[in-house]
């Protein structure tokens, strides 16, 4: 019988509209199509995310899982234009075809693809919803380019040429501290942690206490720590401080005389502090300029921002080396600002807290092939095109909009890069499944019941992929979340996989020659016999795909069907206590998302117990639907067969 089909036409994948129960959200970042499907055989994410989602619904959840293709992707484009010259869903099918094969349950009018004119509306919505609130920058920036596109330096594999272009960003630094915090607080492995918060370029910075000449405290934050050797005088904002306490008693008419004609020039005060690194006198001057309380100023950044007042300075690098720094001297940078920091703190004179040099992401790109940014340009400048949304690209490979674009606009040339689109999937995900109407998205009950779903959710995810489709998602959710007061990632469970190489050890890919037809090995192997062969693997092992393991796990599936073929006793006394332990072990399991130890527990199971007795009919249909977790088609299969059950598998309960 064909199973899959009979699952969908009985809704077994459909959401629940019950929304009295628990909710459960499945995620696997969306699918880059190209025109020949899972030849690189890495389908363990969707296989991991379907037996997840068989388990919840057992447990009564209500579960969303769907699937999702980046079909806005140049290979994409690509392979569409070189197939049929028409860009249309024919690439998504291949993967979905191997995907039912395998039996991965999805809502086939769920499906989520960047192609959809409904989707692509979603994703302009999204984007117009973050430069509003001004975190999307539009600005001049040093990029990394190659032939085709331009790239954030998070996703470069080498180094391609560095160039000045006008870009978008996505500017995260009101959030930066949340956001490492997040990260920091994940369940995963420390150096896929470590990864990502490297990609923020962290870097310690001082809060230092200095003493004017008066012995009175000024608190001085340094960015640089290592340029306290060239700091040559400090500045404060009289707006923010008491200032009379910085004040020498000769220098109190002066300073009324600049209060009173609010002069852009800056004031000496009469009084300065000591370096405590070089012992130099700094002082300390009055001024407007800048909205910090207290600034420190280098000779090495701009002396003349004093205007007319002469300030000795002084270089503190020798080429990369620093000099007239003290102790620091002959010291790189990196090296300098470490020592400085550990001494600083070991000695009581300094506060140290982490700064980070990257807070924004570029997220358009020049390749015309993507999602385009709803923005236009109107006499040089930016409007946002809210009434003209979606724009898509037709059948020809051609752009179109929902209106005609305002007099003089034109839309601005570059397009949404991946790291943009992927980061908003888990919305996309969430909010698409939940549309009724598409002009009603992206707004504050929206958010909230995106918030909802993601208070349950497990996201499986490949490790080489664990930037774009973890630290991007995390950096986008955790703006939503600070700007709506929601709590969105306080319970994010993570599966981090490795990938699939041949049994020599190598990538599979195209260049390699050794690609993989997987419906080939479905038809010699048989689809649960794949499905065990890859959950049986530990996550963060890799897999090195070889087809006599495949064949093993055939004949262990065939030895079961023989195990129901005998029939079943009316009462066996012998398996009861083996087979509570057995159920409690593959809970177990199941929390802790550790497929391999359940399939062994399984194997376990068969070899010490069931080679030699026999089930009752009730154990006999517990076990079906244990079994139906990791191997679904033959516990249906056995369910209708040996059972002679009219009722699936899916409407029967979790056995404790």
């Amino acid at each position: 019988m064909d199973w899959y089909n009979v699952w969908q036409q009985r809704h077994c994948f459909l959401v629940e509209n019950n929304v009295l129960k628990k909710q459960q959200f499945v995620f696997t970042p969306f699918i880059k199509v190209n025109d020949e499907g899972f030849l690189n055989a890495d389908f363990r994410t969707y296989l991991i995310a379907d037996s997840l989602a068989r388990y919840y619904r057992y447990k009564n959840l209500r579960v969303l899982y769907n699937i999702g293709f980046d079909t806005l992707a140049y290979t994409s484009f690509m392979a569409s234009k070189q197939k049929g010259k028409i860009l249309d869903d024919k690439l998504s099918k291949i993967y979905l075809q191997e995907l039912e094969n395998l039996g991965v349950g999805y809502i086939k009018n769920k499906l989520v693809s960047t192609r959809d004119k409904d989707v692509i509306y979603l994703i302009d919505k999204i984007f117009l919803y973050f430069y509003n609130k001004g975190f999307i920058k539009y600005k001049d920036l040093k990029v990394y380019h190659d032939d085709f596109k331009v790239y954030d330096e998070i996703e470069l594999i080498h180094k391609e040429e560095l160039k000045e272009e006008k870009v978008f960003t996505l500017d995260f630094e009101k959030y930066i501290n949340e956001i490492v915090e997040t990260v920091s607080n994940l369940s995963i492995d420390n150096e896929l942690k470590n990864k990502m918060l490297a990609c923020f370029k962290p870097y310690d910075s001082l809060y230092i206490d200095l003493y004017a000449q008066n012995n009175k405290k000024i608190e001085l934050f340094l960015a640089k720590p290592e340029e306290l050797g060239a700091l040559t005088a400090i500045m404060i904002n009289p707006k923010y401080e008491d200032i009379l306490e910085y004040i020498a008693p000769e220098e109190i008419f002066a300073l009324e005389s600049f209060l009173v004609r609010k002069t852009k020039k800056y004031l000496y005060t009469g009084n300065y502090v000591i370096n405590p690194l070089t012992g130099r006198q700094i002082p300390i001057f009055l001024g407007e300029k800048y909205n910090e309380a207290i600034k420190p100023l280098f000779s090495t950044c701009d002396s003349q921002i004093l205007y007319d007042l002469d300030i000795v300075g002084y270089d503190i690098y020798d080429g990369n080396y620093l000099i007239n720094s003290d102790f620091l001297n002959g010291l790189a940078k990196e090296e300098a600002r470490e020592k400085l920091v550990e001494t600083f703190v070991e000695e009581g004179m300094a506060r140290k807290i982490k700064n980070y040099a990257k807070t924004d992401i570029l997220i358009s790109n020049l390749d015309p092939y993507g999602a385009s940014i709803p923005l236009a340009l109107v006499d040089g400048n930016l409007v946002a095109l809210d009434k003209n949304i979606p724009i898509y690209f037709d059948e020809g490979f051609k752009k179109n909009y929902q209106n005609s674009l305002p007099i003089n606009a034109e839309l601005v040339k570059e397009t949404l890069n991946s790291l943009f689109c992927q980061g908003i999937e888990i919305i996309l995900n969430i909010l698409y499944d939940n549309m009724e109407e598409v002009n009603n998205l992206v707004n504050k009950d929206s958010f909230k019941e995106l918030a909802k779903w993601l208070e349950h959710t497990t996201l499986i995810i490949k490790k080489e992929r664990i930037i774009p489709s973890l630290l991007l998602p995390i950096i986008i959710l955790t703006i939503v979340s600070k700007e709506e007061k929601l709590n969105i990632l306080e319970n994010l469970e993570i599966v981090v996989t490795d990938n699939v190489y041949d049994d020599f050890g190598n990538v599979i890919k195209k260049s390699s020659n050794n690609c993989i037809k997987i419906n080939d090995v479905i038809a010699s192997y048989g689809k649960d016999a794949i499905r065990l062969y890859y959950l049986h693997n530990k996550v963060l092992d890799p897999i090195y795909f070889t087809e006599n393991k495949i064949f093993s796990y055939k004949q262990f599936l065939n030895k079961i069907k023989a195990i129901y073929n005998k029939g079943f006793l009316t009462s066996n006394y012998n398996l009861e206590f083996p087979f509570y332990q057995l159920k409690n072990k593959l809970y177990d399991a199941l929390v802790s998302l550790d497929f391999s130890s359940y399939i062994t527990y399984i194997e376990d199971f068969v070899k010490t117990n069931l080679e030699s007795e026999q089930m009752t009919k009730k154990q006999a249909s517990e076990f079906a639907v244990l079994l139906s977790i990791v191997a679904p088609y033959l516990a249906e299969e056995i369910n209708y067969t040996y059972l002679n059950s009219r009722e699936l598998l899916f409407d029967k309960s979790w056995p404790i």
